[in-house]
């Protein structure tokens, strides 16, 4: 994603309200929201605070969701591997199947900012599956 898309996903006025929490959370007035943002998020306590996670849910849901559906390798498929996998096995996500603060633990603050994405395999593509694995697995 380019950085020119930040916009999308954090308005003007979202930009400043972090600013302000980050003051409010810190005392360090901050006028930089790109090293602001990452100073948050490079802190597991983020988590943590209310004053964070209520102005981040939307935008890191948001740009979670873009990045499991939109952005792309050269062959077209998900930058993603786990996204890469399912998505190219028939399932499918909605917005709704990305999951804010659904891993808290430190590493997964680290890797995702603590997203979960559930994906979702069709009733008929999981009977087709089960078929196939019966015919392989003769016992």
């Amino acid at each position: 994603m380019k950085h020119s898309r930040l916009p999308e996903f954090f308005p003007v006025r979202r930009q400043l309200e972090l600013l302000r929490a980050h003051h409010a959370c810190t005392g360090q007035t901050a006028t930089n929201f790109d090293s602001t943002l990452i100073e948050i998020l490079s802190s597991a306590d983020w988590i943590n605070e209310p004053r964070y996670t209520s102005l981040l849910e939307k935008p890191l849901t948001s740009l979670a969701y873009f990045y499991i559906t939109k952005e792309e390798n050269r062959q077209g498929k998900p930058l993603n591997p786990v996204a890469a996998f399912h998505l190219g096995n028939g399932a499918r996500v909605s917005r709704a199947n990305v999951n804010f603060a659904a891993n808290p633990s430190p590493r997964g603050l680290r890797e995702s900012c603590g997203m979960m994405v559930n994906y979702v395999y069709s009733y008929t593509w999981l009977q087709q599956f089960g078929r196939t694995m019966q015919s392989l697995l003769k016992w």
